[in-house]
């Protein structure tokens, strides 16, 4: 059975302004800290609704790094990513950061 953690960036403790749900055996950036878990992923949807702040509704676009806008993707603004991407629009939101998308990427990909 997969177990999930919820994650806070350090510098939002102790009122947990972002919190990311990943699996538990996932590696972070050491700029998140492990504020609950590992538990059912119901289970820590559950505590992020109480003790995380409200979710922001601004989005960005990432792009792979050293491309012309290759591998485009939509994500939450405070969202976390891999190091081979690069934030190439935003914050704004998801509408405009998808007709961005559309408009400006080669190779466009699916949100994760």
């Amino acid at each position: 059975m997969v177990r999930f953690i919820v994650i806070s960036l350090t510098s939002a403790l102790p009122q947990h302004k972002s919190c990311s749900i990943i699996e538990e055996h996932q590696v972070f950036p050491a700029i998140y800290s492990k504020v609950y878990g590992p538990a059912s992923q119901n289970e820590c949807l559950q505590w992020r609704s109480v003790h995380c702040g409200k979710e922001t509704e601004d989005h960005i676009v990432i792009a792979l790094t050293g491309t012309s806008y290759e591998g485009c993707r939509v994500l939450p603004a405070d969202s976390f990513y891999p190091a081979i991407f690069s934030h190439v629009f935003g914050p704004a939101d998801k509408q405009q950061c998808s007709e961005w998308l559309v408009a400006n990427c080669g190779n466009p990909t699916a949100q994760f």
